[in-house]
């Protein structure tokens, strides 16, 4: 690889290792993003830079962040920060069903994300706030003064913002958390690969997600 004077990656070594790591060819990569085989080498070699806009399709297809493209060091960590990216809903085409809540804002968010990522397994993630000792406590006594499906949790959700939707983006060689705002998409390649049966479930944070049913592809 060609490295800055110092040893450090460079834009197109980044872009390279990480097209390699997606399994993707130059000429795949170059049809997924609309632009030329030549466009990608002139990339790779650092004859020139992708404009913001490839920039961001380029993070989104290869499950890494701008900020990782672009920093000079090769700050592991750096790669799996979120990409966040801004959102209309009001000018998004979607129906209501079952499968959204019949929820027109979640239809939009589901017809958003399989947009983002038309080829990839994606799957709707239920989210739960994980108890700390003491919530659980307060939680279990509410259990016998309140009646059935009040708790901590019902608690939680009506101070945070529920607005949220989760999903988990499967391209084969790694996978994205994917949560959906009013306002904006956010995507995190994660480090370790989540089982995708439905039900399987892991913890980000203080949040326990859930595998449910995944979205019908286009």
């Amino acid at each position: 690889m060609d490295r800055t004077t110092d040893g450090r990656m460079t834009l197109g070594d980044k872009i390279r290792a990480a097209r390699l790591e997606a399994g993707l060819t130059q000429d795949e990569m170059a049809g997924k993003l609309f632009v030329s085989r030549q466009a990608i080498t002139k990339w790779e070699n650092g004859k020139g830079v992708p404009d913001i806009g490839n920039l961001r399709r380029l993070a989104r297809l290869l499950g890494v962040s701008v900020d990782y493209l672009l920093d000079d060091g090769e700050d592991a960590e750096a790669a799996t920060r979120a990409l966040r990216e801004p959102i209309d809903l009001t000018s998004v085409d979607a129906r209501r069903s079952a499968d959204s809540g019949w929820s027109i804002k979640a239809a939009k968010k589901d017809v958003i994300v399989r947009g983002m990522w038309p080829d990839a397994t994606i799957h709707r993630l239920v989210s739960e706030p994980i108890l700390t000792h003491d919530e659980k406590v307060v939680d279990n006594v509410l259990g016998f003064l309140t009646p059935a499906g009040f708790g901590i949790p019902q608690i939680l959700d009506s101070v945070r913002d529920r607005r949220d939707r989760y999903y988990l983006v499967d391209r084969g060689t790694f996978q994205l958390l994917v949560t959906v705002s009013d306002e904006f998409v956010e995507s995190r390649r994660l480090a370790e690969h989540v089982d995708l049966r439905r039900g399987a479930h892991f913890a980000v944070g203080a949040v326990r997600l859930t595998v449910a049913a995944p979205l019908a592809r286009a």
